[in-house]
């Protein structure tokens, strides 16, 4: 679809939701960084305060595009730093792909705060994410029909379903399955909380973003996640220059002692989640999706599964060999 098509189609249908037939662009569509696996624009029309356009990977997204907007209207009505989505389109005839148009919330990443700020920040709102009650995400997802997937036993049977298909991870699969533990205390799990997905200004959080990855987890599956970010996936992509160097140990001391100092977190399933993580990270490779494509990464991703669990995982079902 040319530019001008796209922002047309674009238009027609902020007039058509909106009741609006005459509005215009103040600012054009405009890409921005970042986003991965989605195609992210700002825009503006007039009478309106700048918006965000967040379209998926494909129409088979749909639920995605549900899911996170669902999720980050439930937190933003409780005062949760994210962006309110006030339009999700699962129509293929509009964009030819599921959409979401949200506030834009003017900030930068928390790579460019600096540490230990950075580190601190992301700490804390992490932890703040985790002590939110989870009874109305769990109602407003149950009532869309997406709870179930987006838990522990949902999150396996994904995973269990692309056993045959990647016989080099499955013994990590089988292993969380007869591994899985009884879940105590519940929390919204964002499930990719890194600095590149939290956004501040002044010092101050302003906003946490991406959302397809959040669950009704124990919030230590999150925390594990994001070690794994730290600990392994960013040494990798320091190594390659995609990041400027800084002292990984001292990131994860300063984030676990910012979480800390505001909530205990109940470890007795850590490494296990930490399993969870490392796996999810091999699978979805191997389905072509994410950036995780150095060979080096997944195999210390691979080594960690296998020190934790006894399994004997490879990286062989990736694709990067």
């Amino acid at each position: 679809m040319k530019d001008s098509e796209f922002n047309d189609q674009l238009l027609g249908y902020l007039r058509l939701v909106t009741g609006k037939p005459r509005i215009g662009y103040a600012d054009r569509p405009s890409r921005l960084e970042g986003g991965y696996d989605t195609d992210v624009f700002r825009f503006a029309v007039h009478g309106l305060p700048p918006l965000v356009l967040r379209m998926y990977r494909t129409e088979n997204d749909a639920s995605r595009a549900i899911a996170e907007g669902t999720v980050q209207n439930v937190l933003a009505t409780q005062g949760y730093p994210t962006p309110r989505v006030h339009h999700m389109c699962t129509d293929p005839n509009v964009l030819g792909r599921p959409f979401i148009i949200m506030d834009y919330i003017e900030g930068r990443s928390l790579l460019e705060a600096g540490e230990p700020l950075a580190s601190r920040l992301m700490g804390e709102v992490h932890a703040e994410l985790h002590d939110i009650d989870t009874a109305p995400i769990i109602r407003a997802l149950g009532d869309q029909g997406m709870l179930a997937e987006r838990t522990l036993a949902g999150r396996l049977e994904a995973m269990a379903a692309h056993r045959a298909r990647f016989p080099a991870i499955a013994p990590a699969i089988d292993w969380l399955i007869e591994s899985r533990p009884d879940e105590s205390t519940l929390s919204i799990c964002h499930g990719d909380f890194h600095k590149l997905n939290v956004l501040a200004k002044d010092d101050s959080v302003a906003a946490v973003i991406d959302w397809s990855g959040a669950t009704v987890q124990e919030a230590a599956f999150d925390v594990a996640s994001t070690d794994i970010s730290f600990s392994i996936v960013a040494r990798h992509l320091m190594d390659t220059g995609d990041f400027d160097v800084v002292d990984l140990d001292e990131v994860l001391y300063d984030y676990h002692s910012a979480y800390e100092a505001r909530r205990t977190l109940d470890r007795s399933h850590f490494d296990y989640y930490r399993v969870q993580r490392a796996t999810m990270i091999l699978v979805i490779t191997s389905l072509g999706f994410g950036g995780f494509r150095l060979r080096t990464l997944l195999d210390d991703l691979a080594s960690l599964i296998n020190e934790i669990s006894g399994c004997n995982v490879t990286a062989d079902d990736t694709g990067v060999i």
